[in-house]
Formats: C-alpha cells, structure tokens, sequence
C-alpha cells in the first residue's frame, strides 16, 4: 500500500488561513488493541466491512479516553467534560 498526503488549504471569510493534512497510517493489529483498550476505557469503534468497488470501502475509525461525553436518552441530549 503506498500512502499519500493530502493537503488541504483555504482562508476564512475572517482571514483566518486554515491548513489540513490528511496522512494515513497503517497499522497492522490496531483493531483488535483498540477493541481491547475499550474494555477499561471510554471510547468507540466504528467499523464498516462493507465493500463494493468503486463505491464502498471497508474502514475502521476509533479512539479512546475523550475529552467529552455526549450522551443521549429519549429526546433529552447531555454534554460533558471529562478532562
């Protein structure tokens, strides 16, 4: 797999310039040490196998201890600080 940057570059209507790179990153067993990670930590694994070509690629995306909580029950909605 060869990675490739991308670079991505504008200037708001403020002035602000704001500049985005995008580097991918291999990991080979990441998964499966997030997965464990989640058992003691908050966090998420978003995952999709699905893949269709030209269409649809399997992705996996996931992280541990965030900085907030987003949490929801019925149409109530809760946001908290963790750190």
């Amino acid at each position: 797999m060869t990675a490739t940057n991308d670079i991505n570059e504008f200037i708001t209507k403020g002035g602000v310039r704001v500049r985005r790179t995008t580097e991918p990153e291999f990991y080979e067993g990441a998964r499966m040490l997030l997965v464990d990670a989640l058992d003691s930590h908050r966090g998420v694994l978003l995952s999709s196998d699905f893949e269709y070509p030209g269409r649809y690629t399997r992705w996996d995306m996931g992280f541990i201890d965030p900085p907030v909580e987003l949490s929801a029950v019925g149409r109530a909605a809760r946001v908290e600080a963790l750190s």
